[in-house]
């Protein structure tokens, strides 16, 4: 047994060392303020100070960014989404009260919608998601490729192809499935393939419709050259005339939807005018920020209007053409989840696309393998699916599908909340903004003052000033008619 007096000294050390050690402590945390505190005043020499002052003047991305370029010469390259203004956070749900009520669970919302309208097939969508196009080769590995396309059959989204080929439990499993015909070197020639809409990849918001060139090494072996050396093109501009693609896309795809992929730009207006004159049945707008594989940062992150402006200016100029009920609309660019996705709608989109969450929600619970000696993106990316850890696939089907469903049942539960029973009565009218400039940009409500100008009236002004001038018209043509009869017009004073 342990003497009294010889545990009361072990425990009289110990709390004179811990007491030294906290006194020390003290001493030096004091010791390296002083020592801070001159270096800061002292503007000769700042030292590690530079860093914190440049971290303040610099942003981390634009740092990374700049060393990229500054190592190897050529354009610094992004790996997923880009920043941009989140015009979404500053829009809040009005939420039903006492008229309209909100909803019971049953009967459940409606929540399927179809794009492409007027074509023979149109493409139906349990819900109003795609995944957007992320490329086999190009973009994803073809794990993740399989992955999208387990999780789109489960769930009943549309999966987009992206520039890369098809993989063959693609076209054979997944009825919702999306040929995108783009301008890569690979797709100058075009092979109908059993799809569910063709969409005309004419550029997106983090490359434009620039030239991007991709290493062949990462091509899958089906569409590498054999006399390739180096890298492939994606070649800029269109690959034909705009009504000529459409018309062979439509021939090809035997009455499935053609739809027209454009980066969201200032002058939308315009490509809207030209791609319905062209015959398009679905419009695509990718918005500012939208991920990216390994896109130049100096596009990704300058290029393309915010997603929420491009949606509502959209949906004016259609609904003013008399073109809204014929023409789909689907936005994409930084949509991360159920309440994103209502608002996009109630802004007047029909559906919306994702892509950098859907690729988080599947490689949750495998990130942990690979770091820190490879980036989490090494798991999704094609560049990446050669390294020693690969996708586990089942894992990845099971989180993704997890999500789009918790991600429809969030849908459901919004339009409970705002009294709606199918999704596509979702409008401005069930959304409020949190600044006058949202509000005035959005052309929605402010809940700090009154609603601004509706955008269905624009429509009947448009009619009544047409009329105004018709009616001015035809009294010159009157006028004219009688002045030759040898008749003078009446006095500004005469009566009726």
């Amino acid at each position: 047994m342990v003497p009294v007096a010889l545990l009361a000294m072990v425990l009289a050390a110990g709390f004179v060392g811990a007491a030294a050690t906290a006194v020390a402590a003290v001493y030096a945390l004091r010791r390296l303020a002083h020592r801070w505190e001159d270096r800061l005043a002292d503007v000769s020499g700042l030292g590690p100070v530079e860093l914190v002052l440049a971290g303040e003047a610099v942003p981390v991305r634009d740092a990374v960014l700049t060393l990229q370029r500054a190592a190897h010469a050529v354009p610094a390259a992004v790996p997923m989404e880009s920043p941009a203004r989140d015009w979404l956070s500053q829009v809040r749900f009005d939420p039903a009260t006492l008229c309209p009520p909100a909803r019971p669970p049953r009967p459940a919302v409606r929540l399927e919608v179809q794009l492409g309208p007027g074509a023979v097939v149109p493409l139906r969508l349990a819900f109003p998601l795609l995944l957007s196009g992320m490329g086999w080769g190009v973009g994803v590995s073809d794990d993740v490729r399989q992955v999208l396309a387990e999780a789109g059959a489960l769930t009943g989204v549309a999966v987009v192809s992206g520039e890369g080929p098809p993989l063959p439990v693609e076209l054979e499993t997944l009825p919702r499935w999306v040929w995108q015909w783009g301008r890569s070197s690979w797709q100058r020639t075009h092979a109908s393939l059993p799809s569910a809409m063709i969409e005309l990849q004419v550029g997106q918001a983090s490359e434009g419709g620039t030239e991007v060139r991709k290493p062949a090494r990462h091509l899958p072996r089906v569409v590498r050259r054999a006399d390739a050396r180096g890298e492939l093109r994606i070649a800029a501009g269109l690959p034909l005339p705009l009504d000529v693609w459409v018309r062979r896309a439509r021939e090809a795809g035997g009455g499935v939807p053609v739809a027209v992929k454009l980066p969201a730009s200032q002058h939308l207006e315009e490509d809207l005018a030209l791609a319905t004159a062209a015959g398009v049945d679905v419009v695509v707008l990718d918005g500012a920020g939208a991920g990216t594989a390994s896109s130049p940062a100096v596009l990704a992150d300058h290029l393309a209007i915010p997603t929420p402006v491009a949606a509502a200016r959209a949906h004016r100029w259609l609904t003013r053409r008399g073109l809204r009920q014929g023409v789909s609309l689907v936005v994409s660019g930084r949509v991360h989840g159920a309440a994103d996705m209502a608002k996009l709608l109630a802004l007047g989109a029909d559906a919306v696309a994702v892509g950098t969450v859907a690729l988080m929600a599947l490689a949750h619970g495998q990130v942990a393998d690979v770091l820190p000696g490879r980036a989490p993106t090494s798991l999704v990316l094609a560049k990446g699916a050669d390294g020693p850890r690969r996708l586990d696939r089942d894992l990845a089907a099971e989180r993704l599908a997890n999500w789009l469903v918790a991600t429809r049942d969030e849908l459901a539960l919004l339009c409970q909340s705002l009294g709606v029973g199918d999704v596509r009565d979702l409008g401005v009218r069930h959304l409020v903004a949190e600044t006058p400039q949202a509000a005035r940009v959005l052309g929605i409500a402010w809940y700090g003052g009154g609603a601004p100008s509706p955008p269905p009236a624009v429509p009947q002004i448009e009619a009544l000033a047409r009329d105004v001038l018709a009616a001015g018209r035809q009294a010159r043509r009157a006028w004219a008619r009688l002045a030759a009869a040898g008749a003078s017009p009446p006095s500004s004073g005469a009566g009726t």
